[in-house]
């Protein structure tokens, strides 16, 4: 085979183009992992992206060659390419660039999903690590720790937040046609036209029909622009998925979008600016918004305890934390730079991390947080207009689209000089000269940290009074958690109890329902007439379900009895026959449902055996103690010394050296 030609330096994708091509003749597996590969060399640019990792060496363990396709075709090269420069900048700025070989896969594995910048657990628990590094140097890390801005991303975290990514540029699809092989949002900035905006200035949207202006060029208005439309996404997604695709046999019926959030998504989009035929046709959906007086309150960042799991700090968010975030998924407080610590972050940081990483900073202020206008009140009504496009701006537009798809921050350079004359002032727009002009610059700064001071005041109360009440819901919740999980204990003893005594073997069925395990009602059966458990498994064949076991071994209705049996596990898998491709989340799943099921079985049948464990000498010894006054007699002394010999044979029931403790 002739090698394949590309920029220099790809030696990673050389390597394993060559292995997977050594295996290709005979397997199909490994046929179609090259033919991944050969794909990703066609894009040079995102193999680069690739091979700029190679000088870490601990970062590819979280490579996900079966993902490629899904991350070439989503059309959002360029901020993925932002995503895995972020993973180099992170781990270069920890240790320096000499010293990236010796960051081993166990040193990654540590520090993926930490924010050892905001969160003081994660900062503690980083510090232990680095074992190829000398204490010295060690030391330089730890000071380093506390300036990573930001989750720590790696290869592994950059493949589940593909997923993420991937929900909300299908919404923006929505908006523009893409052409094969472009970018989402680039075809989205050509559609930026200047439309009902004011010139010198860019539109805010600071909720959900508010808006206020701000001193920016057309430049500022594309970026800008497409990020508040992603912002949308991101507090709207679940919303807008994608439309069914009717001719695919195995594709199924999705609950189609809400026509009122996409009326909310194309409303937004023309009032910054952004034209094309389909944002003007979802603009005659209905429209169902209510109006919202004031802001939302600034999130938190971090918060006491834990904070968020480290399972739940990539991909998708959970269901519970995007309905506490997604009233604050707007611009200005994703850019915020705002630097606070706490023991544990919360699931807002992480989106704004994410989203980072993906997007990066805006242009227009050189990486500092938009501020909220100070003069005028917000415009509101999402269809009206706020003024007339510059004659100029329409005829600029090449330039700003070729200047959004290159490196933002280089290409901005030149504009920094006039930027940061007007910084202090980014909100305002000064009129006059001379000492009238300078005594009114002064009354505003007085004005606006007199402002700031009453804001932070409030915004601290705010804080402290989220903070007490996330940590009485989190008390709630935990103490509710316990009960129900001592109610189930109980019940399952009673009925292992019934199941015993009837000479019955309780079998558990698991059904798999959108990516969620959940429990089915039991089935007791005599193990010489599992008739039953065969009979439910054909009737779940003709449903298109098929049977499997805690591994993941498709079973035959007439063998699962004896084989979830065999496994100790009495456990039997239902998953439908379109849901078979099963990814490594569902593999774990399962994993976790087996390791459930044999400790169930196992503390079932230990407390049963600790309860019929000697019940004549029990008796004894309880009505021994019932009558015996004095124990330190001679009749109490060998009561007690009955009741250690009980408590001793016990502990070899409960506890078994090869077995955890079952009974506390």
């Amino acid at each position: 085979m002739a090698p394949l030609k590309y920029k220099t330096g790809h030696v990673l994708s050389d390597k394993i183009l060559t292995r997977t091509s050594e295996h290709a003749s005979t397997n199909s597996i490994q046929r179609g992992r090259a033919e991944r590969w050969r794909g990703l060399l066609q894009d040079t640019e995102l193999t680069a992206g690739f091979d700029a990792l190679l000088d870490i060496p601990g970062v590819w363990d979280g490579m996900r060659l079966t993902t490629l396709p899904k991350v070439m075709a989503m059309g959002c090269k360029d901020e993925c390419l932002n995503y895995l420069r972020r993973i180099k900048e992170v781990l270069t700025d920890l240790v320096g660039k000499d010293a990236l070989g010796k960051v081993d896969t166990a040193t990654v594995k540590a520090l993926e999903l930490r924010a050892p910048g905001a969160s003081t657990n994660d900062r503690n628990k980083c510090g232990k690590i680095f074992s190829a590094f000398s204490d010295r140097e060690r030391d330089k890390i730890r000071d380093r720790l506390q300036m990573v801005d930001g989750l720590v991303p790696s290869l592994f975290t950059f493949f589940r937040d593909i997923n993420y990514l991937k929900l909300c540029i299908n919404c923006l699809k929505r908006l523009v046609i893409v052409p094969k092989g472009a970018s989402v949002c680039e075809s989205l900035a050509l559609k930026c036209l200047g439309k009902n905006q004011r010139e010198g200035h860019v539109r805010i949207q600071v909720t959900e029909d508010s808006f206020v202006h701000r001193a920016g060029n057309p430049a500022d208005r594309v970026d800008l622009g497409v990020r508040q439309l992603v912002a949308l996404t991101m507090r709207s997604y679940p919303d807008m998925p994608p439309d069914p695709i009717i001719e695919d046999p195995v594709q199924k019926a999705t609950t189609k979008a809400n026509r009122a959030v996409l009326r909310r998504l194309a409303d937004l989009a023309c009032e910054l600016g952004f034209d094309s035929p389909q944002i003007l046709s979802m603009k005659q959906y209905p429209d169902s918004r209510t109006t919202r007086e004031s802001p939302p309150t600034p999130p938190l960042l971090v918060t006491s305890g834990n904070g968020v799991d480290l399972r739940h700090r990539s991909g998708i968010p959970r269901t519970a934390a995007f309905e506490e975030d997604r009233d604050s998924l707007y611009i200005d407080y994703l850019h915020s730079q705002e630097q606070v610590q706490g023991e544990g972050i919360t699931s807002f940081f992480i989106r704004k991390s994410v989203y980072l990483a993906f997007f990066g900073r805006p242009l227009s202020t050189n990486g500092r947080s938009a501020r909220r206008s100070l003069t005028g009140s917000p415009s509101r009504n999402m269809g009206g207009s706020a003024g007339g496009s510059s004659p100029h701006e329409s005829g600029d537009i090449d330039d700003i689209v070729s200047f959004y798809g290159h490196d933002r921050q280089s290409q901005y350079s030149a504009d920094t000089a006039e930027e940061d004359v007007g910084l202090a002032s980014t909100d305002v727009v000064l009129h006059g000269s001379g000492e009238w002009e300078r005594q009114e610059q002064e009354r505003e700064r007085e004005e606006r940290k007199e402002r700031a001071r009453r804001e932070a005041e409030g915004q601290e109360k705010e804080r402290q009074r989220r903070r007490r009440e996330h940590e009485r819901l989190a008390r709630e919740r935990l103490a509710k958690e316990r009960l129900e999980e001592q109610r189930l204990e109980e019940q399952e003893e009673w009925l292992e109890e019934q199941r015993l005594a009837q000479g019955k073997v309780l079998i558990n069925f698991i059904i798999r329902e959108r990516g969620v395990w959940r429990y089915l009602p039991q089935i007791g059966v005599h193990p010489g007439n599992p008739a039953e458990v065969e009979r439910v498994a054909k009737k779940y064949m003709r449903e298109r379900i098929r049977t499997f076991n805690t591994r993941l071994r498709m079973l035959a209705p007439q063998e699962c009895f004896q084989a979830v049996k065999d496994d100790r596990t009495q456990t039997i898998l239902l998953v439908a026959q379109d849901d078979l491709n099963f990814d490594d989340e569902a593999m774990e799943s399962a994993s976790k449902l087996h390791t459930a099921s044999l400790e169930k079985i196992s503390r079932i049948r230990h407390v049963r055996k600790r309860q019929i464990l000697n019940p004549e000498k029990r008796n004894r010894i309880a009505d021994a103690l019932l009558v015996t006054k004095d124990l330190q007699s001679k009749e109490g002394q060998a009561v007690l010394r009955d009741v250690y010999s009980l408590c001793n044979d016990d502990n070899r029931v409960a506890y078994r050296p090869d077995e955890r403790p079952v009974d506390g």
